[in-house]
């Protein structure tokens, strides 16, 4: 049997038994394992472009999902700065406008 059929196997087992909490209970790990197989299915040249627009837009999630589910040391490392980076202002404080 394949790893796919015996997660799905084990998935609809556990919806046949499973109480509903335990249902509730286990939908926070399953969100974990599906970002995990969907971060580690990316390329590192598409985690790079998800960093980068994560980065721009100041998406901490997408952040913080590459950071703990890359298999890439420089996607973590690089997210990771990135999240410890507090927001910067755009313009000096002592900046004016002047007509």
């Amino acid at each position: 049997m394949q790893p796919l059929e015996q997660l799905l196997a084990a998935l609809d087992t556990f919806e046949k038994c499973a109480s509903q909490a335990d249902k509730k209970s286990a939908v926070a790990a399953l969100r974990r394992l599906s970002t995990l197989c969907q971060i580690r299915s990316i390329e590192l040249v598409q985690q790079r472009q998800m960093l980068t627009s994560a980065e721009s837009a100041g998406d901490k999630e997408t952040l913080r999902d590459l950071n703990n589910f890359s298999q890439f040391i420089e996607i973590v490392e690089w997210s990771g700065d990135v999240l410890k980076l507090k927001p910067q202002p755009r313009t000096l404080s002592c900046q004016r406008i002047q007509l």
